[in-house]
């Protein structure tokens, strides 16, 4: 894994989660992460770890600023169920200062 990949695995692990709540009815919901895990592979103590991306039709935007959630948008482009799942939707994902990892849809 390079040193450009750190959270790969984290957001492989969190992968289930976010398919799970596509299939589901619920518009909101959130999942407390692990801090530690994010604290182990990586140092973000100036930019921090939080980020929000806005998701259409399952097409997931770059950003720039965060290594975090480039490397959740590499395992969300690489899942073809998210990519199936994710079509009809505007999805939010956010991960807020306390690792809690809200997600928000609508159709």
């Amino acid at each position: 894994m390079s040193a450009q990949n750190l959270y790969i695995k984290i957001w492989e692990d969190v992968l289930p989660y976010i398919l799970d709540f596509l299939t589901n009815n619920n518009k909101n919901e959130t999942f407390l992460l692990d801090e530690a895990r994010f604290h182990c592979v990586g140092n973000r103590v100036k930019s921090g770890y939080s980020f929000r991306l806005e998701i259409v039709n399952g097409n997931v935007p770059r950003k720039d600023g965060s290594a975090v959630a480039r490397d959740l948008k590499e395992v969300l482009d690489a899942s073809k169920e998210f990519k199936n799942l994710a079509i009809d939707f505007y999805l939010i994902i956010r991960l807020d200062k306390k690792f809690n990892l809200h997600i928000s849809k609508w159709t």
